[in-house]
């Protein structure tokens, strides 16, 4: 079974272009797969990580292999959680 990311990424919501035309490829996609799992993220309406320096250390601590601080590992979680939205997909639309 296929998974598909649809990131919503167009603030105008009902007056999107972008927004109409990915609704009715989803419609179509579904029709034509439909044990696919479709999953919507949109940012819009989502409380982002913040990338900030406390971030920023806690990412060159676990490339460099080393244990971040408390705080590092705060941030990195929330941002791991956001990363593992887009992993765990086969389709991104």
């Amino acid at each position: 079974m296929a998974k598909l990311l649809h990131v919503e990424a167009s603030p105008r919501k009902q007056r999107s272009h972008s927004i109409t035309v990915a609704e009715e490829f989803l419609s179509a996609y579904k029709i034509k797969n439909p044990s696919a799992e479709i999953e919507t993220l949109d940012i819009w309406n989502m409380d982002l990580p913040q990338f900030d320096g406390v971030a920023l250390e806690a990412k060159y601590a676990v490339i460099n292999g080393e244990n971040p601080s408390n705080e590092q590992e705060k941030a990195w979680g929330e941002i791991q959680k956001l990363f593992a939205q887009f992993n765990n997909v086969d389709i991104y639309l």
